[in-house]
């Protein structure tokens, strides 16, 4: 845990200073993350997936993946699902009445794991 002082106003004690714990959120969030075979840090884009229904019409029978219609080939096969590549710095956007899929490329999610005998 890192502690920072930080000075203060209080009630006019200039020399008042503040004891600044990094237990915040994404404190905690920045060490559950961990990624197979490389560091965290040198992972810059994420897969992005958004499904929607074509002319945001939710009874429409046509989907759209990333802005382009889902359908068959002409052989019958399920075409190739392309994700959008976004830096992982950057918000994640959805539309609203979407749906997106996110995938940290070398993610490894301990909670996911098999489970294993100790």
């Amino acid at each position: 845990m890192v502690h920072d002082r930080v000075p203060v106003s209080n009630g006019g004690n200039e020399n008042a200073t503040m004891i600044h714990a990094e237990n915040s959120f994404f404190s905690h969030l920045k060490r559950a993350f961990s990624w197979i075979g490389s560091k965290g840090s040198d992972v810059t884009f994420r897969e992005e997936y958004h499904l929607n229904a074509k002319d945001d019409y939710l009874r429409s029978q046509t989907m759209l993946l990333n802005g382009i219609p889902l359908e068959l080939t002409n052989d019958g096969e399920i075409p190739t699902l392309d994700p959008l590549l976004n830096s992982v710095q950057s918000p994640i956007l959805l539309a609203p009445l979407s749906i997106a899929f996110v995938v940290f490329p070398y993610f490894d999610a301990p909670a996911c794991a098999e489970h294993r005998k100790l």
